[in-house]
């Protein structure tokens, strides 16, 4: 187990240097993000503080049991966050531009394709 806080705050490199980032806070932000960001907006507030919730939660407990510094835990969690927002407006653009690569079977082997819708 990897721990990256000491008991000296002068002892920046006392894990080796795998402090940063926190894996555990890193994930849970960013399923948390997911969670809170998407689906229908009528109930947003209930998955905000759920997703939310279980991120700052992960970083509680990384700081408390002496895991990781704050700096570590808000690193993470920004990270967590960048990298959600980054694929949620992936799928966003994916599913606003109308076009598609397919492959179709015919006689005697198969057939790359590509499907664009032009009138936008």
């Amino acid at each position: 187990m990897l721990t990256a806080a000491a008991d000296s705050p002068n002892q920046w490199f006392a894990s080796g240097g795998d402090s940063l980032p926190s894996g555990h806070v890193t994930a849970a932000f960013a399923v948390g993000t997911v969670l809170a960001e998407s689906g229908n907006p009528k109930f947003r507030w209930i998955r905000r503080t759920l997703g939310y919730g279980v991120g700052v939660f992960t970083a509680y407990q990384r700081m408390k049991h002496n895991a990781h510094w704050l700096s570590d835990t808000v690193a993470s969690a920004a990270l967590g966050r960048a990298s959600a927002h980054f694929v949620l407006e992936r799928s966003n653009e994916r599913e606003q531009t109308f076009s598609s690569f397919f492959v179709v079977p015919v006689q005697g082997g198969a057939m790359r394709a590509y499907s664009a819708d032009l009138n936008e």
